[in-house]
């Protein structure tokens, strides 16, 4: 007995455990769905989070490039004409507020080293270049290369005639000088002025800096060929499989270039075959679309038949019935095409014989009731009905 009531608590715990409908399975269900709700939301917040990421991760890679490549810029431009990358930078700045480009300005101040390395060495043209502008090479050593243009510059704007002002600065700062008259109208005072606005706008680029964007540069380039010669290596790789795959192509038009030329009437007769091909759809096609005006046409005589009988049906109003359905029938016809007219020509016909017929018919079958004889009226009128039928159908086959 003990063990009987011990299965049947025990029986009572399970379903109270485990049934659909007990606190426990509802609790965990709730559990369980709230889990998941809380596990897509932080799966869109880690989306989120890592598109913010993808986002900020290209914009410094950016960054990182621009500055590769500006900075490489001024650090090769300040080699190429033998400044700091302070001074490059600054007077490129100064240059570019005075519509003068960067190219330019090389130009002009790689002339101007030149000539003044040529007074240096005691170069007759040069000397006298700058003797023109009341300048000896030793006025200008040990100066920035920014200070020796704007000397340069206040000397050029002294001299009076316009003509000898270009000639001058064409002999110290070659022909690229005149792109350069923009900058050199600044003067000396104008040219600083510009320069030390690039210092305080923080647009000099510092000798580090240009050192450290040339290397970053470099390793950017170097990243790119090495993978440039990933590709090259798989190209070398399936370079015999193509090899061998555009010679088959090769063989292969070859040949079909050859039976061509041997069977050249075969060719224009396929091409003859093609051609009837075309022609036989486009026929087809104009084939199918006269059926169906034509079975347009059928359709009318049809609905003109029906509505004649059902006018024949009408004992108190025949002729006005046959002339509705004369009318309506004959609307539709006549926008149809020639044969459509030639049948609403014999419809007319028809229905003069029609009207004929049923003028007798309805005569006979009036006297037929004035007698009393309602059998011979429905015999007559049956003959008529038989009659009209017969004949329509024939006029239609």
């Amino acid at each position: 007995m003990a063990a009987s009531a011990r299965s049947i608590r025990a029986g009572r715990a399970f379903v109270e455990l485990f049934a659909d409908n007990t606190q426990l399975v509802r609790g965990l269900r709730l559990a369980e769905n709230r889990l998941r709700e809380f596990g897509s939301k932080v799966n869109a917040i880690g989306r989120q989070v890592l598109a913010a990421g993808a986002a900020g991760a290209t914009a410094l890679a950016g960054a990182a490039k621009y500055f590769s490549n500006a900075g490489d810029a001024v650090a090769k431009g300040a080699k190429r004409t033998q400044m700091s990358a302070e001074s490059y930078s600054a007077l490129a700045y100064a240059a570019d507020m005075s519509g003068v480009s960067v190219g330019q300005m090389e130009a002009a101040l790689l002339r101007m080293q030149r000539t003044l390395g040529d007074a240096a060495n005691g170069t007759k043209t040069a000397v006298d270049d700058l003797a023109r502008l009341g300048l000896r090479f030793e006025d200008l050593a040990g100066m920035k290369p920014e200070q020796q243009l704007g000397v340069i510059a206040d000397r050029l704007n002294a001299l009076g005639s316009a003509e000898v002002r270009a000639d001058v600065m064409q002999s110290i700062l070659g022909r690229g000088g005149a792109a350069m008259l923009p900058l050199l109208q600044e003067g000396a005072d104008g040219i600083g002025r510009l320069v030390d606005e690039a210092s305080r706008l923080g647009l000099v680029v510092s000798s580090g800096d240009a050192a450290a964007a040339e290397e970053l540069n470099d390793a950017f380039a170097r990243m790119w060929k090495t993978i440039k010669r990933v590709a090259f290596e798989i190209g070398a790789a399936l370079a015999p499989a193509v090899q061998r795959i555009t010679e088959h192509i090769r063989d292969a038009a070859v040949r079909v270039s050859a039976w061509i030329r041997q069977n050249q009437g075969l060719v224009v007769a396929a091409g003859k075959v093609v051609a009837g091909i075309v022609a036989g759809g486009a026929a087809l096609i104009a084939l199918g679309t006269a059926l169906k005006v034509a079975a347009i046409g059928l359709g009318a005589v049809r609905v003109a038949i029906g509505l004649v009988g059902g006018a024949v049906g009408f004992l108190l109003t025949p002729l006005g019935a046959v002339s509705a359905a004369v009318a309506a029938v004959g609307a539709l016809i006549l926008v149809k095409t020639g044969a459509a007219g030639r049948a609403m020509t014999w419809l007319g016909k028809r229905m003069q014989t029609l009207k004929a017929d049923a003028t007798e018919t309805f005569r006979g079958i009036s006297d037929a009731m004035k007698a009393g004889d309602v059998a011979l009226a429905a015999k007559v009128m049956w003959a008529f009905v038989k009659m009209e039928f017969t004949a329509g159908w024939n006029g239609v086959k």
